[in-house]
């Protein structure tokens, strides 16, 4: 069976012995491993209640705040908010106070904006985004497969105005979702950069879309700088578009009073799970329920630390490394990654399908890559979040929304951040970014079995080596190989090499979109990057084995039943275990842009033709495939 299925042998006692619990989606490794945390952080927000750091007192105080569910109304708790919407008497007070909700907290709706890198220059700048479906995806609006979802959905949203005393015409805000669903890029689009690049001047942008009032906005953000003048908007076609069915051209059109329930109702979803324990059963009874088929909420005190982490995270993970993480790992998680950058550039200059001019470019672009292990080396200051007991919990998540607000709109008109973390130290999870040309390990990740300072060589190159080379691939993959080595969005690929690219990866995506999945096809385009850094990190993690133990030898230890390098596959198909509820696996075909774990697993193995040898695969066996696709 190992040669047939080698996901399910090598996790087969795990797979017939687990179930999933009841508060999840889904179980597997990373779950584990972040429940695991969970339990660990819980520990020292009990602990540090008292503690002599400030900001760590805020962070025991709002959780233990939290864990004390209100007994005031869910509409007492939102007055000021709808009491102040109440007043508005015209669109444009309605858009002004739009605008003035993401200046406050950072609530876009329906149209997003964020401070972000601008995609040519390293200065970060305003972008303008969609921000208005209840729904995961605009196909669960627009394909008849999901008309019981959106039954549902509609009780959903009925229920939980009513909670608010608020009786709105459903029917209408569904119709208007629908609309703006069909403006909405799809999942696949989302990922292209190209497709969402269309830069304007400011004067230009208040020409084109003056309903926005943007004027109000950009003066509460601007700064004394030059590079402020410039706005990104990722979907022109949302807001105007010649059909007359944009943001802009519907918010002419329709009536007053439809905005304002549409934005009410935006609002109170969006805050939903601060509001009252009412509010975040509804919000469960569909989100979770409905769309994932999770069975029962998580604990309090889970869903507590879940709301700090998205208000407070970077304490969250600063509280969890003074305790949890080793230099002396951290340490030697870099000496793993010198060998796989090592390996990757060696493998760059032996490539067969790029000519040397694309060969020297992407070898610059690798030396420039930054990595990131563990922590931030200067932590966040959260010194302005005058979080209190004096004030309601309700209000407290209101002073962190401002604040946080205020920390990344201070960033617009600035140079590049290279001290930035997007995820938090205690995350089980890792990442690239394109912008910055840098990949971040957080230490939650950095543990069995992923990493281990006792495990065999091979293990932790099966298991962390292979996420390292995965995330070096991603800046090399279908969206990562448009950015150059500063993270900007450049061309820099010989013609004939781009084509030759698009030939290999086209290859992946036939295959992938090939598997089905409770008769669901898995979009090969959707989980092309995700497949492309999966197929590479697995080979260059490989091949840096290969030369670590050709320096290490002491280290290539087998044991009774397996070599160092088997050991090593092993691990891989080990780190991705996981058990999905129907529901759940079904949303994450549609929308995620990683394949299935299953899928994951043996699919890439049966593309590495060195597995092969390791395990004695043959024709005979299902785990062969008569195809080799070697990209990188």
């Amino acid at each position: 069976m190992i040669k047939d299925d080698f996901y399910q042998y090598i996790n087969n006692n795990w797979l017939n012995n687990t179930d999933i619990p009841n508060h999840e989606s889904r179980w597997g490794t990373f779950n584990i491993l972040a429940e695991d945390n969970l339990n660990k952080i819980k520990l020292l927000l009990e602990d540090n209640v008292n503690c002599s750091n400030p900001d760590f007192i805020k962070l025991c105080n709002l959780y233990i705040q939290s864990l004390n569910i209100t007994n005031t109304k869910p509409k007492e708790v939102v007055k000021t908010f709808l009491d102040k919407i109440n007043t508005i008497n015209d669109k444009v007070q309605l858009q002004d106070f739009i605008n003035n909700q993401f200046f406050l907290y950072g609530i876009s709706t329906p149209v997003s904006y964020y401070v972000d890198l601008d995609l040519h220059t390293p200065y970060y700048i305003l972008h303008v985004g969609t921000a208005g479906l209840g729904l995961p995806d605009k196909e669960y609006y627009l394909d008849d497969n999901y008309k019981d979802i959106c039954k549902k959905y509609k009780i959903f949203m009925k229920e939980y105005l009513e909670l608010f005393d608020l009786n709105f015409d459903i029917d209408t805000i569904f119709n208007l979702e629908k609309i703006l669903a069909k403006n909405t890029y799809s999942a696949v689009e989302k990922r292209n950069p190209e497709l969402m690049d269309n830069l304007y001047l400011y004067e230009d942008f208040n020409n084109n879309f003056k309903e926005l009032n943007i004027h109000l906005l950009f003066n509460n953000l601007k700064k004394n700088n030059k590079n402020i003048g410039k706005i990104n908007v990722l979907n022109p076609k949302f807001l105007k578009n010649n059909k007359g069915t944009g943001y802009i051209d519907l918010w002419n059109n329709l009536p007053l009073n439809i905005w304002k329930e549409y934005f009410i109702w935006l609002y109170l979803r969006k805050l939903g799970n601060y509001i009252h324990y009412d509010t975040e059963i509804k919000l469960f009874n569909f989100y979770n329920k409905d769309l994932e088929g999770i069975k029962e909420m998580k604990p309090l005190w889970k869903r507590s630390i879940n709301k700090c982490e998205i208000l407070l995270g970077p304490l969250l993970g600063q509280l969890y490394v003074s305790k949890y993480f080793s230099i002396d790992d951290k340490n030697k998680v870099l000496k793993i990654i010198k060998f796989i950058k090592n390996t990757f550039k060696h493998r760059l200059l032996n490539n067969e399908w790029m000519t040397s001019v694309t060969i020297d470019k992407a070898i610059t672009k690798l030396n420039k890559m930054n990595f990131k292990i563990g922590y931030p080396d200067k932590w966040r200051d959260f010194k302005n979040y005058n979080i209190s007991n004096k004030f309601t919990f309700f209000e407290n998540v209101l002073i962190c929304l401002f604040n946080d607000t205020k920390y990344y709109n201070n960033y617009i008109g600035e140079e590049k951040d290279l001290n930035q973390w997007f995820m938090n130290s205690h995350e089980v999870n890792a990442y690239y970014s394109p912008q910055l040309n840098e990949i971040v390990f957080p230490a939650g990740i950095l543990q069995y079995p992923f990493y281990s300072s006792t495990n065999n060589i091979g293990l932790n190159f099966g298991g962390i080596g292979c996420v390292i080379g995965h995330e070096i691939i991603h800046g090399f993959d279908d969206q990562g190989r448009k950015y150059d080595g500063n993270g900007q969005l450049v061309n820099w690929w010989n013609e004939g090499d781009k084509n030759n690219f698009i030939k290999l990866t086209d290859k992946l995506v036939d295959i992938y979109s090939n598997i089905k999945i409770y008769d669901k096809n898995v979009n090969g385009k959707l989980t092309l990057g995700e497949n492309i850094a999966d197929l590479g990190g697995v080979n260059i993690a490989y091949y840096a084995l290969i030369n670590y133990l050709d320096e290490n030898q002491n280290e290539n230890i087998c044991t009774k039943k397996y070599d160092c390098f088997q050991q090593f596959f092993i691990n891989y198909a080990n780190i991705w275990k996981c058990k999905y509820r129907k529901e759940a696996l079904l949303k994450r075909i549609l929308v995620d842009p990683h394949s299935p774990p299953k899928v994951r697993s043996n699919v890439i193995l049966s593309l590495f033709k060195p597995f092969y040898k390791h395990f004695n695969i043959t024709k005979d066996d299902k785990m062969y495939r008569d195809i080799n696709i070697n990209i990188f």
